[in-house]
C-alpha cells in the first residue's frame, strides 16, 4: 500500500520516516518531497511524503497508528493511497 503522509515537520528526514513506519512491519521505501509541493506564498517546503509497505496488514495498523498523531511536533495526517 502507499501511505500519504501530510503535516510533516521540516526536521523530518527520509531515514527518520522510514524508522517511524518500520515499527509497524517491512518498508519499501519512504520518501519525502521538499521541492515539489511548496506552501503557495511562502515557497516553504508542505511537508508531504509518501511511504510505501508491501503488507496491507501492517500498513493499516500504521495507518490507524500514526493519522493525526504528533511526530517531531507537528501532527502528521496519513491515508492510504493505492494497493499494489
Amino acid at each position: 500500500m502507499l501511505i500519504c503522509v501530510w503535516n510533516l515537520s521540516p526536521e523530518t528526514q527520509e531515514n527518520d520516516l522510514r524508522q517511524t513506519f518500520e515499527s509497524f512491519g517491512q518498508v519499501s521505501f519512504a520518501i519525502i518531497s521538499s521541492t515539489v509541493f511548496k506552501h503557495r506564498y511562502t515557497g516553504e517546503p508542505r511537508g508531504f511524503g509518501f511511504v510505501e509497505m508491501p503488507d496491507w496488514g501492517e500498513a493499516r495498523a500504521a495507518l490507524e497508528a500514526f493519522n493525526r498523531r504528533g511526530h517531531h511536533g507537528q501532527r502528521m495526517i496519513v491515508y492510504g493511497s493505492f494497493e499494489n
